[in-house]
C-alpha cells in the first residue's frame, strides 16, 4: 500500500473534483466553479510542483476529467434553461 500511496491519493483527489462538482449542481450553485478555480492556477501558475507535491494530479488531468464529467451530467440530467 505505501507504494501505491501517491496513486492513491490522486484518485481520491479526482474522486473528490467529481463528488464536489456534482454536490455544487445539485444545490443550484456555478457547477464549473471549480473548473474555473483550476483554470486560474493552470494560468497563473504553470509550475505545478506545488500541488504534485501534495500529490494531486496534474490541473490538466483535472480540467478534462470535470470537463468530461460535466459533458454527461449535461446529457443525464439536464439543468432546467433559465428564462
Amino acid at each position: 500500500m505505501a507504494r501505491n500511496a501517491p496513486s492513491e491519493l490522486r484518485r481520491q483527489e479526482s474522486e473528490a473534483d467529481a463528488v464536489g462538482l456534482q454536490l455544487a449542481r445539485i444545490a443550484g450553485y456555478q457547477e464549473d466553479g471549480l473548473l474555473r478555480a483550476l483554470r486560474k492556477l493552470q494560468t497563473v501558475n504553470s509550475d505545478e510542483e506545488n500541488l504534485q507535491a501534495y500529490r494531486h494530479p496534474p490541473l490538466e488531468q483535472r480540467i478534462e476529467s470535470l470537463v468530461r464529467l460535466l459533458r454527461v451530467l449535461d446529457i443525464l440530467v439536464p439543468l432546467p434553461k433559465e428564462r
